[in-house]
């Protein structure tokens, strides 16, 4: 065999190396960016920061959100396969909470001016330099009078024609009282209109229902709060919007439920949501697998002669309104409580509701005394669905305030939360449910019950105003972060 000819096998098989060392290094890559180790980083020019919201947007990156005393409010784009490559941008808007459709991030709050507003921007504007940031004025009728009104909690969803953003608002008066307010902001050929509703009359008195969340189902607008100063959950729906072509296409229009849904004071079984004498505590829902939706609060258990508290998830068919059966929702019960201790504890509270289609998890973020006695914690919680029949806690090991979570689509199991550590410095963590150096993780006690549902009428108002979609030029930054426990 010539020189020559070996010479040519060698380079055949150097080629050949190579082109594998290219293959593993992109697939190495590839899996580095899909499962990314279970970390903690914080920001370290974000001190004090009081809020932070986070939403997933594919399996690497997430869009998060923090108002800061010391350095003012910031969107950031956060790549979780090293959790300290981020872009971000200033912004004079006081967000509130915030969306992810498509390939848009919308948000709900205040501009500098203390006006009510929808935003809007591309997500992957952010790898750019500069990004243009829309903004819809959301003007109430005249007809619902008060000095300020605060968005609160929102649900977006695309028609063929357009998006309608459904925002529960806040209508704050100068005695403290306040007024709940839903509205429909929604496209109409390339401009803004806004419809809102409440019920009447408008005045400062209390309201019988004080709503704290929503949820879009496949053919719902579903409105979740509770009784004001009273141990009771209360229900609305609304018909979704199939487009946005003619003025009328709106959640209000022709679609009026005039039946608010409660549930008795006393349902489950001995299981109450926490009100009367135990103080005002929220709802929070979220939407699961077609038009089934799962809710969440802090309740009471009470067997005969110790009350217990801890926290309740259910779910419900809105359609109906009843008790969700398979093959959609709950499988043998449609309630389930994790018992804390019988030491009730004011703080507690549920923060916020999610659902994760790909492994079936409601995730839930609240408060718990750690463990069920010790320093107060902000955990997340993963409950099974359908069955609701496990659930398993975890949260940082660190002196960690949890504001925000989501699910992360980068690994299995996979959650994201925003908080505050320390002084308050921005802290982002990424996580699955096992123990690590960074993240404890516990199985609470799991107890299931059924109930019964009740119903009366109540009257609502609607009106309409137009406005207008107004962008301003945001400048993109570098962002850095440092990972203080992997």
């Amino acid at each position: 065999m010539n020189n020559k000819f070996l010479k040519k096998i060698e380079m055949k098989n150097t080629y050949i190396n190579i082109a594998f060392s290219l293959l593993f290094i992109l697939f190495a890559g590839s899996l580095w960016a899909q499962t990314p180790i279970q970390m903690m980083a914080h920001f370290p020019n974000r001190p004090f920061s009081d809020t932070a919201i986070v939403r997933n947007f594919n399996d690497r990156y997430s869009v998060v959100y923090s108002k800061s005393a010391n350095n003012g409010n910031r969107f950031y784009l956060v790549e979780h396969a090293t959790g300290i490559i981020a872009k971000s941008f200033k912004t004079d808007n006081d967000v509130k909470d915030m969306e992810i459709d498509k390939d848009t991030l919308y948000y709900c709050g205040l501009n500098s001016n203390r006006a009510a507003i929808l935003g809007y921007f591309a997500i992957m504007d952010l790898l750019s330099s500069s990004l243009p940031d829309y903004n819809v004025q959301i003007n109430i009728h005249p007809d619902f009078q008060a000095p300020l009104y605060i968005p609160r909690r929102m649900e977006v969803f695309h028609v063929p024609d357009g998006v309608h953003a459904i925002v529960l608002v806040d209508a704050k008066f100068n005695t403290g009282a306040v007024k709940h307010i839903l509205t429909d902001v929604y496209s109409y050929y390339n401009s803004w209109r806004v419809f809102s509703g409440c019920y009447v009359p408008f005045g400062e008195g209390n309201n019988i229902f004080c709503c704290d969340d929503l949820a879009v189902t496949d053919n719902y607008v579903f409105l979740l709060g509770h009784k004001k100063y009273s141990a009771g959950i209360y229900m609305r729906k609304f018909k979704k919007p199939t487009c946005c072509v003619g003025a009328n296409d709106n959640i209000f229009y022709s679609n009026i439920y005039n039946e608010i849904y409660n549930y008795a004071p006393t349902f489950g079984g001995n299981i109450n949501i926490l009100g009367d004498g135990l103080g005002e505590h929220s709802a929070y829902c979220t939407h699961t697998v077609g038009d089934s939706v799962a809710i969440a609060c802090m309740a009471s258990y009470y067997d005969g002669t110790t009350f217990t508290y801890g926290t309740s998830i259910k779910c419900f068919d809105v359609s109906s309104l009843i008790p969700t059966y398979p093959p959609y929702a709950c499988t043998s019960t449609y309630e389930v409580f994790h018992p804390y201790t019988s030491v009730y504890d004011r703080t507690w509270e549920v923060k916020d509701l999610r659902y994760n289609p790909i492994n079936k998890n409601i995730l839930m973020l609240h408060d718990i005394s750690n463990p069920f006695g010790g320093p107060l914690e902000r955990v997340v919680t993963a409950v099974d669905y359908p069955a609701l029949s496990t659930a398993v806690m975890t949260w940082p090991t660190s002196n960690y305030k949890g504001y925000s979570m989501d699910k992360f689509d980068g690994m299995g199991n996979g959650i994201v939360s925003i908080g505050a550590g320390g002084v308050g410095v921005l802290e982002l963590c990424t996580n699955q449910y096992y123990t690590t150096d960074c993240f404890s993780v516990f199985f609470p006690n799991v107890m299931m019950w059924v109930g019964e549902i009740q119903n009366f009428t109540v009257e609502v108002d609607n009106n309409n105003r137009q406005s207008g979609s107004f962008p301003t030029t945001r400048y993109v930054e570098n962002e850095t972060a440092v990972v203080i426990c992997p």
